[in-house]
């Protein structure tokens, strides 16, 4: 079996760690980093969200155009004949000053192209050769027809050209988004042929051997239904401060520049998921902003109360948290979603920092949030892979007894790395128990409910404590703010609260 390319690995890239806060949106490039850079009036982005968007093959049987000028003498007797219509044999010699063996040569290659009609010594155009002329034109052109078998792929919302990519186990386990009209897929192949004219530009440019001379399609003779398959659609959310349940995002990569009315179909589709995950401020929320009052009091200067006040705003707290977190003692704050590039780089950077002051052999422990759409972004296993990298965990091995198709998830663990452990409330989402997948792990269900803190304990160097914050008012989705600290006494505590957490289920 041929093996199937390999995509680039994401990784995280580390640095220098900051000592402020993460607040700050204009975060410096990382390998994972999403590719869209914002304008000083955007709102910044506190979350990148993965999709699959769903798609068909199709095998498509066509016919290119390819247009060639005539030789000179063939070129010129029918335009004469273009112009005057029928004429004789001697008529013809006598304005070319042909013989007649030289005038049947002529005559033979036009006859043998079926250009002209010639018999009892006149000569006239026939149809083919009338159709040598394009409309107001007086220069004849050949058109040499080309066939071609291509398999295709567009996708079932905006009928857009799409290509078959390779996906990881990861990516395959992502929601995928739902078809609004259903027309084009209750249709069979009988759409096909108008979706291919309509992105032939782009199927012509893709495929060098109709992008070279840049071939015309000329016809479109069979299709055939070929199979489902997805591709994936990243968007960023910006944070939102309407908090009237539709959250304000963007398309990233090649899409990013492509004219919303193009993708109508795959935005209002975003637009529907986004809405459904937006929450409104609840009572039991309290329970978790007390929580995570306790678990960050070691990191900050001023206490708890402080930061919270009398508003619970993401934007309100984040600001108040980058005030008050003890920065000399390794800790800092942010807003955003802890896959964000720059977030997931400074928690890379607290690990660093946290081995380098003691020895480190914990395993790393994941108190998981019932968040919507938690997880749902192929920053996920690169953070995993990262974070259990920087610890000091992992070893590369792509000849490891892994399928194919996965080894872009193929790790092999050291014989020291302890267990991934993580703890959740609910079911896990198929593509969050794929992104823990490579490890050897062990789950622990919770009987909690609403639990909106996430903790990440990094083996002794680190945590991460963040809190998924809903507005204040209104329907928004949840917005996350922390705190990172590489401090031995916050990564104590918030471990004992993990075991806490276990013992009392």
């Amino acid at each position: 079996m041929t093996a199937k390319p390999q995509k680039k690995r994401k990784i995280l890239k580390l640095g220098k760690r900051s000592t402020g806060s993460s607040h700050d949106s204009a975060a410096e490039p990382s390998e994972f980093d999403t590719g869209e850079h914002f304008q000083d009036h955007q709102l910044p982005v506190v979350g990148t969200i993965d999709f699959l968007l769903p798609c068909r093959d199709y095998v498509v049987d066509f016919k290119v155009a390819d247009t060639k000028r005539l030789s000179i003498t063939l070129e010129y007797l029918l335009r004469l004949l273009k112009l005057l219509g029928r004429l004789t044999e001697e008529e013809l010699a006598e304005f070319f000053n042909y013989s007649q063996k030289e005038l049947e040569f002529v005559l033979s290659e036009a006859l043998a192209h079926d250009y002209i009609e010639w018999r009892n010594g006149e000569v006239n155009l026939s149809k083919a050769g009338r159709g040598l002329f394009s409309s107001g034109q007086n220069i004849p052109f050949s058109l040499e027809l080309q066939s071609y078998s291509k398999r295709v792929g567009f996708d079932l919302l905006s009928l857009s050209y799409e290509q078959r990519e390779h996906l990881s186990s990861f990516e395959r386990r992502l929601p995928e988004l739902e078809v609004g009209d259903t027309s084009f897929v209750e249709s069979g192949t009988k759409n096909v042929p108008s979706v291919f004219r309509k992105n032939y530009f782009e199927i012509m440019v893709s495929d060098s051997r109709l992008e070279r001379d840049r071939k015309g399609l000329y016809s479109i003779d069979k299709v055939s239904s070929g199979d489902r398959f997805s591709s994936l659609v990243t968007v960023n959310i910006r944070q939102d401060k309407q908090c009237v349940g539709q959250p304000d995002f963007s398309m990233v990569g090649a899409r990013a520049d492509q004219d919303p009315a193009t993708k109508k179909e795959i935005y209002e589709s975003v637009s529907a998921f986004l809405g459904r995950q937006c929450r409104t401020n609840r009572e039991a929320d309290r329970v978790s902003v007390d929580v995570f009052k306790a678990l960050i009091e070691g990191a900050l200067e001023a206490p708890g109360n402080q930061v919270f006040g009398g508003s619970h705003s993401p934007e309100t707290v984040a600001q108040n948290l980058f005030g008050a977190v003890n920065k000399a003692e390794g800790n800092s704050s942010f807003i955003g979603s802890p896959f964000l590039p720059k977030i997931g780089t400074e928690l890379i950077a607290a690990i660093k920092e946290g081995r380098s002051n003691r020895q480190c052999d914990s395993n790393v422990a994941w108190l998981i949030p019932n968040a919507p759409a938690w997880g749902m972004t192929t920053n996920l296993p690169s953070l995993i892979e990262g974070v259990f990298r920087e610890l000091g965990y992992l070893v590369d091995d792509y000849a490891a007894n892994i399928p194919q198709e996965d080894q872009d998830l193929t790790i092999e663990r050291s014989t020291s790395s302890p267990p991934l452990e993580w703890l959740y409330s609910g079911s896990l989402d198929r593509h969050v128990e794929a992104a823990f997948a490579p490890y050897e792990r062990v789950g622990h269900e919770l009987s909690v409910s609403n639990n909106l803190v996430e903790v990440l304990v990094c083996s002794d160097a680190a945590v991460l404590v963040a809190i998924h914050l809903p507005p204040p008012r209104g329907s928004a989705m949840l917005t996350p703010v922390g705190v990172i600290s590489s401090s031995e006494r916050v990564v104590n505590f918030a471990r004992q609260y993990l075991t806490q957490l276990q013992a009392y289920q």
